[in-house]
């Protein structure tokens, strides 16, 4: 006679909520933003899109990945297709100054740095000082009439062209530990630098 046990031995994480979701309401809005509606499935799929982009780019298990970005998909996107690269993921107040930006920048060893175009005008005064290795990939917002370009005087790769060339079949990595890092989130720095702050 064989025994189930009656617990979920699947380990807890975010990631098991998107990966049930695409499978039991694929079609079902995820997102909204603007005129724009985004179903499970896509999203799930744009997720493995962005972990598979990132790794194309030379990110790996445990490297950090930093996004300075509005409350729009591709920050709800990074929130899955990092960590489903065994990633770190250092979400960036937009409210911080350039030099606390470049200060988390340095201190989290971030490898890359995902921007959203409306907001990369901060980081001008730090170009020059920004990491020499740091990747740089722009979002241009789709929902707004007149975004702006890209303002980087260095290379940059475009968010959407990196996931349109990537495969959405999962990333073969395995997550088997619910207790691995998942983010890095810096405080605001109130009485001094921001703290990093790791979640699992």
């Amino acid at each position: 006679m064989s025994f189930t046990p009656s617990t979920n031995m699947d380990p807890l994480t975010p990631l098991a909520f998107l990966n049930h979701s695409a499978w039991v309401y694929p079609e079902k809005t995820a997102v909204v933003h603007g005129h724009r509606r985004i179903n499970y499935r896509e999203l799930h799929q744009r997720s493995h899109r962005l972990a598979q982009g990132l790794r194309s780019i030379g990110v790996e298990p445990g490297d950090r990945v930093a996004i300075l970005c509005w409350n729009i998909p591709p920050m709800l996107e990074a929130h899955y297709g990092v960590p489903f690269l065994q990633a770190m993921l250092v979400a960036i107040n937009t409210r911080l100054s350039a030099e606390e930006i470049l200060y988390i920048l340095e201190h989290s060893g971030s490898k890359v740095l995902i921007v959203d175009t409306e907001l990369a005008q901060i980081l001008a005064p730090i170009e020059g000082r920004l990491p020499k290795d740091l990747k740089i990939v722009t979002i241009v917002d789709d929902q707004l009439e007149s975004p702006p370009a890209s303002p980087f005087k260095q290379e940059t790769l475009d968010y959407e062209e990196l996931l349109a060339a990537a495969s959405e079949e999962p990333v073969p990595i395995k997550i088997e530990d619910e207790t691995l890092p998942l983010s890095i989130n810096y405080t605001s720095g109130t009485t001094g630098r921001p703290k990093g702050v790791m979640y699992t």
